[in-house]
Formats: C-alpha cells, structure tokens, sequence
C-alpha cells in the first residue's frame, strides 16, 4: 500500500514540476517583452524546482522507512506468532526439549493458583506436572500481540483447557517475549483465571 502510495506522489510530483515550468514559461515571455534582463526569474524557477524536488526526496524517504518498518514489524509479529504455536505443541505433546529452545533460562511464571515458578528448570517441571494434572486439550488464541521495541513483545491470548468430561477451564494468558540470539523466546507467563464467554 505504502509503495502504490509512494508511486502515485512522484507522480503529482512531476506533475507539479511541469505546471511551475508551464508558469514559468509564461512568466518569462512576460518578462521577455517587459524587460530583457530575466535572471531573477530565472533564479525563481531554479529555486522553485530545488524546493519541491527536496520535498518530494524528503517525503520518499520517509514513506520508504516507513514501509520497511511496518514489514519488519509483521514479520515480528509472524515470528512471535510462530513462537507460541511451538509453546502450544511443546505443552501439548509434553516436549521439554522444545521448551528448553523457547524458553529463556531466567524466564518466570505465575500460573492461576497463585503459584510462582522461577527459572527454567522450575518453570518446565511445574508445566510438566500441570499438563498430566490437567491432561485436557489445551488452545491458545492470540488476541493481540504488542511490540515493545526490535528486541521485546507482549502477547495477550486466551488459553482453554478442555476436560475429558467436557467442562472447559477458560483463562488469560500474557507472554513477555524477547530476542534472544536472533531467536525469539518467551521470558515471562501470566495466567489469569475468567469467566467471560
């Protein structure tokens, strides 16, 4: 959107470049039979033609980084996306190996109970103890995710777990990401119990 945008501005760039030749023209045969001597017309043009083409420079560059920016931000948000898909199937399928790849070693976690768990190592034990306790099938759908700069993003989503006889247990979950290695990692997990629909 951005780049059609950027493509449709150069246009009315250059066609304003031709309506300030056309007055100049004009101008200058007014001038021409007026008065011989036309270098301070001349010098208008020349200056008129220098504002708008560094207006217009200006305002390329910036629709340019702009459109850069909100690329690497959907990538972002692809990435992060991506991340608690893997954290979904990790807890799903009981895998600690990827949850030692997603996690960062310093990560902490307040579950619903109350319970604090830090560092990796308690973290994954206690989602490992929480999963065959709560063996249902568990969902996670994102609600928004915000980023907090290159390096730092703030997930919020829903997070349901569905028992055997039914009875679903519906809770908030946030996600603190980060960068970590190029790699994106959950740092933080706040789980929050509710009874909306």
């Amino acid at each position: 959107m951005s780049n059609i945008f950027c493509i449709f501005f150069i246009n009315y760039i250059y066609e304003a470049l031709i309506e300030v030749d056309k007055i100049s023209i004009n101008h200058k045969a007014i001038s021409i039979s007026n008065n011989p001597d036309i270098s301070d017309l001349l010098k208008f043009d020349q200056n008129m033609k220098r504002i708008l083409f560094s207006i217009s420079f200006s305002l390329i560059i910036t629709i340019v980084l702009h459109a850069q920016e909100t690329t690497t931000n959907n990538n972002f948000k692809l990435e992060i996306h991506n991340l608690i898909e893997k954290y979904l199937e990790a807890r799903q399928t009981k895998d600690t190996l990827l949850l030692n790849r997603i996690l960062t070693s310093d990560i902490d976690q307040l579950v619903s109970s109350g319970e604090w768990r830090i560092g990796i190592d308690e973290c994954v034990n206690g989602m490992m103890r929480s999963s065959t306790s709560n063996p249902g099938n568990r969902k996670i759908e994102i609600d928004k995710i915000r980023l907090l700069g290159l390096d730092a993003g703030l997930v919020d989503a829903r997070y349901e777990i569905t028992n055997a006889d039914g009875t679903i247990r519906k809770m908030w979950s946030t996600f603190i990401v980060i960068k970590d290695d190029a790699r994106w990692k959950i740092a933080a997990i706040r789980n929050m119990r509710y009874n909306g629909s």
